[in-house]
């Protein structure tokens, strides 16, 4: 399981790395063209169950780690319905890829330092 480190706070997000590889690659496209937008997910049971959403944007910092070093594949299906998701006003949310029934759910926590 990824990580994307969200702000200057440095708030969690457990995320597996083929969904991170896809959130990475929609923060690049949307970002070189100056488009901020929210991105939004069901947090696991374990943290209660229920939404986080976080706003995304130049001048926030964002860190993605990887647990692999194996290169992702992209599929152009799922990023095409991210891009689209993220023109609306309530943003992306991080469904399941295209063809699985597996729903990812990031685990939303919160550094303490």
């Amino acid at each position: 399981m990824g990580v994307l480190l969200y702000g200057d706070d440095g708030m969690r997000v457990g995320i597996d790395d083929r969904t991170l590889a896809h959130v990475q690659a929609l923060v690049n496209s949307r970002l070189r063209r100056n488009q901020p937008f929210f991105l939004w997910w069901r947090d696991s049971r374990l943290t209660g169950d229920g939404q986080s959403s976080m706003w995304v944007a130049r001048g926030i910092t964002l860190v993605f780690r990887y647990r692999s070093t194996l290169p992702i594949l992209l599929d152009d299906d799922w990023m095409r319905l991210l891009l689209q998701a993220a023109d609306r006003p309530g943003g992306t949310f991080l469904a399941a890829e295209p063809g699985t029934s597996d729903e990812p759910r990031p685990e939303s926590t919160v550094r303490l330092n």
